[in-house]
This record gives C-alpha cells, sequence and structure tokens, in this order.
C-alpha cells in the first residue's frame, strides 16, 4: 500500500468547513446535527468578534479577525469577567501555590466566594488566556485558573451556574482557550473542562448547535494548515477537541438497547471532521513511517525526512488522530465512516506492518510513536469484536503483522537485561498483538486463519513471551506479590477472545495458547497443523483431530505438547543447568499452566498424570533447581502454579504433588523469597478446591499454622505469603471438614490459631491486621468443620441431632474442648482486662508508652459473632462460660453492634444468630444473670442494634431482624426488670414505622415486620396496643389480617399464637382488658378478623398435629414426600448405573480413538449485543432497587418464635377468650363490622356459611389447667358456658 505524501487535507477541511456554515445556514437544508440537536435559529452575524470561536457565518474569520494574537483570544472574555477584579482573583490563583497551608485554605475560601457571582469563568479564562504572556508572574498563574477552571465546572455544570446567560459564552471561550493554549497541563486541564461540557450539552442534552461548526473551521485555521506564523490556533489543540467530542461515543449512549444505530451527532462529526482529516493521517503515517526507516539507517528515507527535530510532535498528532478513530468505531460504526473505512485500515494496517521495526531507544522521542502503535492494535481489536464483516479483507495481514510485532517484541524482551527493560508501550502493545488474535481466532473462519502457522506462531512468538527474562528478576525483587498477580495468576480465567486486556504479555500470551488449544478440538477445522500439519483424514469428520501422514495429530494443543518435549527439566540427567536453560523451562512450565483446560477436556488422565512426573515434579525435587537464585525460586514458583493449574484435570498423582509442593511451603528460602511460599500455598489450596487432597493432613495443617506462628516480624507476619499459608487451613476446613474437624487436629489447630489471633491483636481502639481477620476466619473454618464432625459422629452412635448445635442434649465434648481457644481470640480485642484494665479508657488518650486508653471499634463483627456464638452453643454450664468470660464477652459484643452498620447478608446474619444463642445459653443456665441492673446496658444495646436494622437494612436484612427481636423480647422477658418494657417498645416503633412506609401491603417483608410489632404487643410488658395512634394501629391490624389471609397454610404454631394474643390484647380480651383495648373502630374489626383467624388457624393446625415445636404446618409431612422421592430417585439412578457406565465408556472409546468432543457453540453478533444489552439494563436498575423489595425467604429457618413473656393460656383458651370478648365486650359496631368482613371474606374455618359462630368456637378444646382467664388475662371458659343461650344481633348471624 502506498500513502499519498502529496495529499494536502487543508482544501477537504476548507471544503468541508465551508459545507458545514452553508448547510447551518440554510433552514430547508439538512443539518449536520439533528433538528432537536438546535436550541434556536442561526443566522449570519454581520462581523464575527473575538467573542466566538466561530460563528456560522459565510465569512472565514479566524485568521484574519478571530484569533491573530493571545490578546484578541484575552478580549474575548471581557465580556464575561464583568465587574469581576481580574487583577484580584489573579492573586488569589498565586497565593493557592504557596507553601504555607493558611494562606492556601485563605486563597480558595475566597475564590469560593467569587465562583457564586456572574463573571467568575470569563475571569480565570482571562487569567488562562496569559499563559502565552512574556510576563512570568502573569504565566505563573495560568495552571491554578485551568486548575480552578475545571473545578468550577465539575461542580456546577451546568445547572449551579451563577447566571445562565453566560453558558453559551462560557463554553465557547473554553473551547477558544483550549485551540491556543500552550501544550501541557493547561491543555490537558482545558481539555477536561471541555469533556464535561460537551457530555452534557452534546450528548445527553443536544443543545450546542455552533460546535461543529466552529471545530471546522479551528482545524481549517490552525498553523499545521496555513503556516505557523500566521494562525495562534494549534491543530494539536484542534484534534484534542475532537478527540474529546468523540470520547462520549466510544460506549453505548443506550446499553439497554440491543440494537442501537449510531447517533446522528456522531454522524455528523464523522462527516464533517474524519472524513476530511482522512488525508492528515495518511501525511502524519508517512512522516512516521519515514522517520523509523531513517533512524534504521535507510538512506533514501534519510533524504526524504524533513525537519526530524520535530517528529516527536508529529507522532504525537498521528497518536491523537488514532485515538479520534478508535472512539469512533469502540461501540458503533457510523454510515458516515463506511466509505472511507477501507482508506483508514490501509493506513493502520501499515503502521502495523513496519511497527517491527520501530526504535524505542528514547523515551520521550519514541514514546508518541508507541502510543500511536498501541492505539493502531486497540482500533483493530475494536473492530474484530464488534465490526469484523467490515475488516474480514484485512484479517489476514492483520494477523501476520501482529504475530510478527508480538514475536519481535517478545524477542527483545528476551535480550534486554536487567539494567534496560523493555517500555512499558512495547510491553502493552505485545500483550495488544495476543489479545487481538485470541479474539480473531474466536469464530472458526478466524481460528483457520491462525491454525496453519501455529507452530510458527508458538515459536516466534508465544513462547518467547512465556520465557523468563531478565527483568523478571527486577520485577520479582521490587515487587513479588505483585509479580506474581501478573505473571502467575492463582485464579486464572478460563480462555477466551473477549477478555478484559490482560496487559501482561505473559498472560496475554497463555491465554491464547489455551484458547487456541481449545479451539483446535473442539470441532473446528484448520485445515492444517503448523509446522506438524498434514491433510485430515478423509471422512473424518469436522470434529476429528487433524492427523498428519504418520498418525500423528496436529491440533495446537498436541502440537504445542511435542514442541514443549525439546526442553529438558532442571535436574534431568544430561539437562543443563545454566539461566538460559532455567528461562527456558519457565516458559514450558507456564504454558503447561495454560494448557490445564484443554488438558482436562482433550488431553487424558493418563498422558496429564505422565507429564506431571516427568515434567514438573522433577523440578521441586530437593537440588534439582538452584534456589539461591532469584531465577531457580521463579522456576520453582513457575512449576508449583503448573500443578496448581494441572490439579482441575483430577489427574495428579496426588501423594507426589503434596510432598513437593508442602516441600515448597515449608522451606526456609521461603522467609527470604515469599513468592515462592505464595506460590506453593495458592496451588495447594487449588489442588484442594480440586479434591486432590493429601493422605495424612497433619503435616500440611501444621506447616500453615506454622507460618504465622513462627513469624519474627510484623512486616514477615503480615506478609502476603504467610497470609495465602494460613487460609489453607480455611480451604482444608471447607473442602474436607472430615479430615480437619477430627478432634485430634481441630483442637490443636484451634489453639495454634487462637494464639496467633490473640497474640497479634494491637491495642484498641487500633483495627485488626490482616492476619488476626484471617486467622479468625481459619478459626471459624476449623469450629464449623469440627461441628460436622460432631454431628456425624452423634448420628452414628444413635444420639440426638441437636445436641452438637446445643439443643436438648449437652455439647458434644469435642466442641467443648474448643470453647476456651474460641473466647481466647476475642478476649485480647473487646476485654479490658485483658490488657490489665479495669474498664476502658473512653476519652481515646493514649500515654507515652503508648498502652491501650480507647475502646474496641466495631471490626470484624461478622466473623466475632460466628465465634461467639460456637462459644455459647458448646459452653456447657455457668462454671464453665465464668471461667473463659463468656458473659463479658456478650456485653462487650452488645456494645459493639450498634457501631457496625454493614448489612451484608452473611455479616449482619452472624451478628443477629448470637441474640438466639445467647437467649439459648441463658435458658439452658450457660449464662448467669447475677445482677438484673447490669443487664441494662445490653438490652440497649441489643435493642438499638435491632431497631436500627429493623429500620434501615435493606429486606433481607430488615427480616432477619425482624426473626431475632422475638429471642430479644424472650430474653428481656426472662431476665425480668424494668428494660423488657424499652426493648419491645423500641422494637415496635421501628416495626411500625416501617411497615407504615412500605410502598405497598404485600411486600414479602411486610410479614416479619407484624409479626415483630405482634411480639412487642403480645407481651404484657410491652406498650399496650390502646397507646398506637388510630393509623399505626389501623395498620398493624390490616397488616396482620393480610398476613393471616396470605400465608395461612405457611404460619408456625408459634406465629399464629402470636398473632393471636397480638389481637386479642388489641381487642381487650386479654391482659387488663378494655384499658389496652384499641380505640379506632377500622382498627377494631381487622383485630377481630386476625383474632378469629388465627384462633381457627391454631385448632386446624393442633388437629393436624402441628403443636409448638413441630414448625411449619405440614413441614415433617413435606419432609418425609421428599425423602421419599429422593430414595426413590436414588433406586432409579442405581438402576440405570451399569446402563450410563457402558454409555459413557462407548463415548469415551469414540473420543479416544477420533479426538472428538461436541462442537462449541459460537456466540454470534446479536447474541452478544443482546447479552450486554441484558448486563446493562442490570447495572442501571442497581442503584433504583427499592429497599423494601426482595426475597426474604432466607431469613426464616423454619423454626419456632421464642414466646416467653407472651400473654398465652393452655391451648384452646384463645378460643375461649375469643368467645368471651364477643359475648360480653365487643360491640355492636364490632359485631357489625366483623359480620361484614365475614361476609366479604370468609373464612375457611367457618363452614355453612357461619351459621353459628359460637358453635364453631366452644368446640375448640381447651387443655386441662385453664383457669379463669386461661393465662391471657381473659375470661375462661366458665364465662362463657353460661351463656350459651343468650342470642345477640350479629348481623343476621346467631351467636
Amino acid at each position: 500500500m502506498e500513502i499519498d505524501p502529496g495529499h494536502h487535507f487543508g482544501a477537504d477541511l476548507t471544503n468541508q468547513t465551508q459545507q458545514v456554515r452553508e448547510t447551518a445556514l440554510e433552514p430547508s437544508g439538512e443539518d449536520p446535527f439533528p433538528e432537536r440537536f438546535q436550541n434556536k435559529p442561526r443566522v449570519p452575524t454581520p462581523a464575527p468578534t473575538s467573542r466566538d470561536l466561530t460563528r456560522p457565518s459565510p465569512t472565514p474569520p479566524i485568521r484574519s479577525q478571530h484569533l491573530q494574537a493571545v490578546s484578541d483570544a484575552k478580549g474575548g472574555t471581557d465580556a464575561m469577567a464583568g465587574r469581576m477584579d481580574v487583577a484580584r482573583l489573579a492573586a488569589l490563583l498565586h497565593e493557592t501555590t504557596a507553601a504555607d497551608a493558611s494562606r492556601i485554605a485563605a486563597a480558595e475560601r475566597e475564590l469560593s466566594a467569587a465562583a457564586d457571582h456572574a463573571g467568575y469563568a470569563g475571569a480565570l479564562l482571562q487569567c488562562i488566556g496569559a499563559a502565552n504572556a512574556p510576563e512570568a508572574h502573569a504565566a505563573a498563574v495560568a495552571i491554578p485558573a485551568a486548575a480552578a477552571l475545571h473545578n468550577f465546572v465539575r461542580n456546577r455544570w451546568p445547572n449551579r451556574l451563577p447566571s445562565q446567560q453566560e453558558r453559551e459564552s462560557t463554553r465557547m471561550a473554553i473551547l477558544q482557550a483550549l485551540v491556543v493554549a500552550p501544550q501541557g497541563p493547561i491543555v490537558k486541564l482545558l481539555a477536561e473542562s471541555f469533556r464535561i461540557i460537551v457530555t452534557e450539552d452534546v450528548t445527553r442534552a443536544k443543545c450546542w448547535p455552533d460546535l461543529l461548526p466552529a471545530l471546522c473551521q479551528a482545524m481549517q485555521e490552525s498553523n499545521l494548515m496555513v503556516g505557523k506564523e500566521q494562525s495562534p490556533v494549534k491543530t494539536a489543540n484542534a484534534l484534542v477537541a475532537v478527540h474529546t467530542l468523540l470520547k462520549p461515543y466510544k460506549y453505548f449512549q443506550n446499553p439497554g438497547s440491543e440494537k442501537e444505530a449510531a447517533p446522528p451527532e456522531l454522524e455528523a462529526i464523522v462527516k464533517a471532521l474524519l472524513e476530511p482529516l482522512l488525508g492528515m493521517l495518511g501525511i502524519l503515517a508517512t512522516g512516521t513511517l519515514t522517520a523509523a526507516a531513517a533512524e534504521n539507517g535507510d538512506p533514501t528515507a534519510a533524504a526524504a525526512q524533513h525537519n526530524a527535530a520535530n517528529q516527536p510532535g508529529n507522532d504525537a498528532l498521528l497518536h491523537t488522530l488514532l485515538k479520534c478513530f478508535h472512539h469512533t468505531v469502540a461501540a458503533y460504526m457510523p454510515a458516515a465512516m463506511v466509505p472511507s473505512l477501507q482508506r483508514w485500515l490501509e493506513v493502520l494496517t501499515k503502521i502495523l506492518e513496519q511497527a517491527p521495526t520501530f526504535r524505542f531507544e528514547d523515551e520521550r522521542v519514541h514514546a508518541p510513536r508507541g502510543k500511536a502503535v498501541k492505539r493502531v492494535i486497540q482500533a483493530m481489536q475494536s473492530l474484530v469484536t464488534r465490526h469484523r464483516r467490515h475488516v474480514d479483507k484485512f484479517l489476514p495481514a492483520v494477523c501476520t503483522h501482529a504475530a510478527a510485532l508480538a514475536s519481535a517484541l517478545a524477542s527483545r524482551r528476551l535480550s534486554s537485561g536487567g539494567d534496560s527493560p523493555t517500555p512499558a508501550v512495547q510491553s502493552r502493545q505485545c500483550a495488544l498483538c495476543f489479545d487481538l488474535l485470541a479474539r480473531v481466532s474466536e469464530t472458526a473462519p478466524g481460528y483457520k486463519l491462525l491454525a496453519p502457522n501455529f507452530g510458527r506462531l508458538l515459536e516466534s512468538a508465544v513462547y518467547p513471551a512465556l520465557c523468563a527474562g531478565a527483568e523478571d528478576e527486577a520485577d520479582w525483587e521490587e515487587d513479588e506479590e505483585e509479580y506474581l498477580q501478573k505473571n502467575l495468576p492463582a485464579d486464572s480465567d478460563d480462555p477466551t477472545g473477549f477478555n478484559e486486556e490482560l496487559y501482561a504479555p505473559r498472560q496475554s500470551a497463555a491465554n491464547l495458547l489455551g484458547l487456541l488449544a481449545e479451539r483446535g478440538s473442539a470441532g473446528v477445522s484448520s485445515g492444517g497443523g503448523g509446522n506438524d500439519g498434514g491433510k485430515r483424514k478423509k471422512g473424518g469428520g469436522g470434529a476429528a483431530k487433524a492427523k498428519g501422514k504418520k498418525g500423528v495429530s496436529s491440533t495446537p494443543g498436541d502440537v504445542a505438547l511435542r514442541y514443549f518435549e525439546r526442553f529438558q527439566p532442571p535436574g534431568a540427567p544430561g539437562a543443563p543447568n545454566d539461566p538460559a536453560a532455567q528461562s527456558s523451562y519457565f516458559g514450558v512450565l507456564v504454558a503447561y499452566g495454560a494448557l490445564s483446560k484443554w488438558m482436562a477436556n482433550h488431553g487424558g488422565k493418563a498422558s496429564t498424570s505422565t507429564l506431571a512426573r516427568q515434567r514438573i515434579l522433577p523440578v521441586l525435587a530437593p537440588g534439582a533447581v538452584d534456589s539461591s537464585t532469584i531465577a531457580g525460586c521463579a522456576v520453582r514458583a513457575a512449576a508449583c502454579w503448573a500443578l496448581g493449574e494441572l490439579s482441575n484435570t483430577g489427574a495428579l498423582p496426588e501423594e507426589p504433588t503434596h510432598a513437593a509442593l508442602l516441600a515448597q511451603l515449608v522451606d526456609p528460602v521461603g522467609k527470604t523469597q515469599p513468592a515462592l511460599r505464595s506460590a506453593a500455598a495458592s496451588a495447594i489450596a487449588a489442588s484442594l478446591h480440586a479434591s486432590c487432597w493429601p493422605k495424612n493432613w497433619e503435616p500440611l495443617l501444621t506447616a500453615a499454622a506454622a507460618a504465622v506462628n513462627d513469624a519474627t516480624s510484623e512486616e514477615e507476619e503480615n506478609d502476603a505469603s504467610s497470609l495465602r499459608a494460613l487460609r489453607l487451613i480455611t480451604v482444608a476446613a471447607e473442602v474436607a471438614p472430615e479430615h480437619c474437624g477430627a478432634a485430634n487436629l481441630a483442637n490443636p489447630l484451634a489453639a495454634a490459631l487462637a494464639r496467633a489471633a490473640s497474640s497479634r491483636t494491637p491495642a484498641p481502639p487500633a483495627t485488626l491486621p490482616p492476619v488476626v481477620e484471617t486467622a479468625l476466619e481459619a478459626l471459624i473454618a476449623v469450629a464449623q468443620a469440627a461441628e460436622e464432625t460432631a454431628e456425624e459422629d452423634e448420628e452414628e452412635n444413635d444420639m440426638d441431632d441437636d445436641a452438637a448445635s446445643g439443643g436438648g442434649g449437652p455439647p458434644h465434648p469435642s466442641l467443648v474442648s474448643l470453647v476456651p481457644h474460641l473466647c481466647a481470640a476475642l478476649r485480647r480485642a473487646w476485654l479490658p482486662t485483658a490488657w490489665g484494665f479495669d474498664a476502658w479508657n473512653r476519652g481515646g488518650q493514649t500515654d507515652m508508652e503508648g498502652e491501650p486508653t480507647g475502646a474496641p471499634v466495631a471490626c470484624c463483627m461478622g466473623d466475632c459473632s460466628r465465634l461467639l456464638s460456637r462459644a455459647l452453643r458448646w459452653c456447657p454450664d455457668a462454671a464453665s462460660g465464668d471461667q473463659v468470660q463468656l458473659a463479658q464477652l456478650v456485653a462487650a459484643h452488645a456494645s459493639l453492634l450498634p457501631e457496625w452498620d454493614a448489612w451484608e447478608e452473611e455479616e449482619e446474619e452472624a451478628a443477629l444468630e448470637v441474640l438466639d444463642d445467647v437467649s439459648a445459653s441463658f435458658k439452658r443456665g450457660a449464662l448467669v444473670v447475677r445482677d438484673v441492673n447490669a443487664m441494662r446496658p445490653l438490652f440497649e444495646s441489643y435493642g438499638q442494634f435491632i431497631g436500627t436494622a429493623i429500620d434501615q437494612a435493606p429486606a433481607l436484612g430488615c427480616a432477619r431482624a425482624c426473626r431475632r427481636s422475638h429471642a430479644l423480647m424472650a430474653l428481656a422477658a426472662n431476665v425480668g426488670g424494668d428494660a423488657s418494657a424499652g426493648v419491645a417498645r423500641k422494637i415496635l416503633g421501628a416495626a411500625t414505622d416501617r411497615l407504615r412506609g412500605l410502598v405497598s401491603p404485600d411486600l414479602p417483608v411486610a410479614r416479619p415486620l407484624v409479626l415483630a410489632a405482634s411480639g412487642a404487643l403480645a407481651r404484657g410488658v410491652g406498650p399496650a396496643p390502646g397507646s398506637l395512634s388510630p393509623n399505626v394501629a389501623s395498620d398493624w391490624a390490616s397488616g396482620v389480617a393480610r398476613t393471616l389471609v396470605t400465608s395461612k397454610d405457611d404460619l408456625s404454631a408459634s406465629e399464629l399464637i402470636v398473632l393471636a394474643s397480638s389481637s386479642l390484647r388489641a381487642l381487650g380480651a386479654a391482659g387488663a382488658g378494655a384499658a389496652e383495648a384499641v380505640a379506632d373502630a377500622s382498627a377494631r374489626a381487622s383485630a377481630a378478623e386476625s383474632a378469629l383467624r388465627a384462633v381457627l388457624g391454631l385448632r386446624d393446625l393442633r388437629a393436624s398435629g402441628g403443636e409448638l415445636g413441630a414448625g411449619r404446618r405440614n413441614a415433617e409431612e413435606e419432609d418425609t414426600d421428599d425423602s421419599d422421592d429422593d430414595s426413590d430417585d436414588d433406586s432409579d439412578d442405581g438402576s440405570d448405573d451399569s446402563e450410563d457406565f457402558e454409555r459413557d465408556s462407548d463415548v469415551d472409546s469414540d473420543s479416544d480413538q477420533e479426538g472428538s468432543s461436541p462442537p462449541v457453540d459460537e456466540e454470534t453478533e446479536a447474541q452478544f449485543l443482546a447479552r450486554y444489552a441484558a448486563e446493562a439494563r442490570k447495572l442501571a436498575g442497581a442503584d433504583d432497587v427499592d429497599p423494601d423489595s426482595g426475597d426474604v425467604e432466607d431469613a426464616d429457618d423454619g423454626s419456632e418464635l421464642e414466646l416467653d413473656g407472651v400473654m398465652m393460656g393452655p391451648p384452646g383458651s384463645e378460643a375461649r377468650a375469643l368467645l368471651n370478648w364477643l359475648q360480653s365486650r365487643a360491640t355492636a359496631a364490632d359485631l357489625g363490622a366483623l359480620a361484614a368482613t365475614l361476609q366479604a371474606h370468609p373464612v375457611d374455618g367457618l363452614s355453612n356459611g357461619v351459621s353459628n359462630l359460637q358453635t364453631v368456637l366452644s368446640s375448640i378444646p381447651q387443655a386441662a389447667g385453664a383457669g379463669a382467664g386461661g393465662g391471657n388475662g381473659s375470661g375462661g371458659p366458665s364465662a362463657s358456658s353460661g351463656s350459651a343461650g343468650v342470642s345477640m344481633d350479629f348481623g343476621g348471624l346467631a351467636l
């Protein structure tokens, strides 16, 4: 391709600018912007002034009148400045650069006050215009003025401007200042201000019709168009403005739409600017290629080169122009771009072709050129991903040039020394080349382009990028953890061409290798196999492996494995052990890890196991690699990483693998080279997750715990490698609780972890360091594993299933032994006695020795709550609780909860579960209250926490808090004292407030709110229903009735009792009688309906055997049915096992013979856009989610509510109380309202049209022992039995 250097683009811009002006002046003509983009009719101005950069005018004013000098540009802001004292403003701006903080603060206060006055932006622009002035003092305030203007625009545009009349003049003046400003920070600040205005006024409001003609004219009249001496407008600045204008369009404007055309504004910009700038692209690209050739010694290019000193500036212009093109096509393909797209692609392809020859010796000179090449590759990526059909013709050349550039850069990196590392821009280019090839290979046609030359690509580009170079040692020494994350990531994603850009060449090359291997074995026919190529056998099908003439597989994965066999592992007989050999084998190990997914799907377990034994494990053998060097440690780390990746294949030999990895974990070299220990820990964690387990777990867990306890300094114990090793305990406990939870391992592990946490806990109020957080997390995992093991042990010994969790029987002895360790981990963080103090000093002061004087802060409350919960469950008696200071820990936990507002699902649940465990521990005597008054702070803290959660937490957190509120009220009732009323009052207020604030009473969160409020009203010490305001009482009562209707088949006995008791109390049928009843007629009617429905619901539940303790209605039957279904399924599955095995065997044998696998479904562009749009809609709606909406089922575990303190009698007493109220206390209005309700909404328990309500209620049996009042303050059965013959008018019903 030849680029015409003689093409002059000034004429193109001149013609295009004139067209834009003319169409802007024709009312019936086509406007470059859509009609809605205009806010007023445009008319020609008689004589342009310096106020505007351009106005749509038939005369070309910039060169002759507009920007003749800096003073002209400065005068354009005089009117805007108004009465603003520019000199005073300049002095204030100069003060902001002072060294004295007080002077800076005073100046900023005055500037903030001045920003509220009209003319502020104009005055700042006058100060910015002085940047080119000869006076040093005037030029010194230009940068502070540009920064102040940027802050002003960012905070106030467009709705908080001092004067909306200044909007048009300000934005045009900013554009004018931008195109004439000197290069440097001023241009960047003005461009950012311009971007904010463009985003608001062009992209969103579409109210700047003069912008496009102004930019066209500015570009036409810029210095490179008409000569540097004739115009102050700089072409580079004008291009920056164009780039800023295009920036918003690199993303979809309406991402929720599956198919979106290019916006009309973008079409107009492309037509008016990018089309005529295509000539500039050719000239700039020719200059760059000529300069690069001249630097490489080409005499013809050297003779043709002009003014080499200005070449970096021209390269920067090319980079900016390429950014404009990239942002134009990143999301859309404007129709105006299609005709000239081929020309753009020709230039981009030519640059990419010559890029391997570009030198990068002087970063100041060559950085713009390197960035231009990087932008070329990024633009090609966008075109391949979004607009492939437009670039199909160029893909062969693009793939060839990208592979050549990646090869050149990878080889250059290997040959560079540690003192001259590869520049960052070239590393970025190399990574982008691999990413570009990966995106090309995502489709079958793209894969067919790469597959025939895979062997050459592997040998020349991919493998050199994987090998270790001299700069790897420098990166390792600088930051080992960052090196691992960038080169040996522990959580690598699946190979895909649609990955985020990986930035590191090694990761990108590994990603490409894995992707090509997968594509080659997934039913994609390549038509060849690279250097080992050959024709596929006829009739083999598209899914068969390509075979060479000798039957050798030529798929990329097999080709790669054969290529790597030429490199001997270090330590093998006859293998070299020099740095070059270690560097080469480092790349081999990384390649094995990159091929792990392919090997899991297509490699075969036997071959993978052999590869691990012969090619990877020998590297980790003692003495195989010199561990005293960084290169040797890096090779060992790569071997660990490869084993971790290959563990997902399920083919690794377990014992040799874990023995080798454990040796690296405990190697003393790990103290000086923590990255080796990190790599080993990550590999062990990956193998454990993949069910590759050691036979003996004790050495592994002991070594993991010792990684922290053996640390000799704070820096070492908080080192990432130590934390990774410590997390191995968490992983092991999660994946294999039967091994880690055994008593012989759990107890010493818990002791070691508790010691690690307590000994490293800093003095309050400091927060917990990472090592303590990690130790607490591991301690919880061990405790959970021990709990699961104890439960299984008790099941095997036919013990009570609830014993392990603090149920009816004593805790398991193995769990009791863990309680001291759990409490030891918490005492030093929470209790002042652990630091030798009687109480915390709440003043927050510290003494000279730095001893603790502040109170603890709420830190890691989720993990700490889990530890406290288990200590409460497993503490056997009060004496044991006193030994571990369990009561003091509960009080400390309660005092910290009000400061904690993290409402994540798991964290909040852990904190709330403590309330259940505190109540249960109190009931069984593990917690003893010796001073009732001392419990007041605890109840106040817990009550505040529960009330805040009910009021502020999202729906699920609110439901969980409501559920735990019953445990708190039950605990307060059992303890006694006057704190119980305060707890009930807080819960009632929070629940009713949120209930009344719901947008719909049918939201799922309404039910737990109703139950929480009812639980407070059902307790005699709580607020009386009559104390509620009429609106609150009515909303609560109607909520109870709605809950009984909508959830009638899903309410437990305890929930029905709470609803019945609170409704009866609201009617005056319980407690103090009429003194507590609600007075509002609507509330009384709903309460009567609720009481009746709850009483009948209890009758039905008890008739079916669902008394207290049975949980949900029909829960046992459902569980039985489920178990029957499961057993049936198991038997069915068992009968088919042999058939399934035979079918699987047939499939496996076919796979082994042909290497076939189901073809991969390629994602079409339409599918990609649909997925993108769905995700965008999801993200767009994430901020608008109603906190009251959402599912709350996870908050209810199906257990009964705690009823301590609830006004209730024996079973059946609720019916007697309701009957007594109907006969003796209900008014005629109450009876009429109830009759109307029952007629409108019939009750299932009242059949036959509710012919005789008295008969129904009287027929409900009452348990023995129900005295007068039945325990609920109402008349007993004797009070109503004598009035059976009394007839009352009940709305047509006989009572």
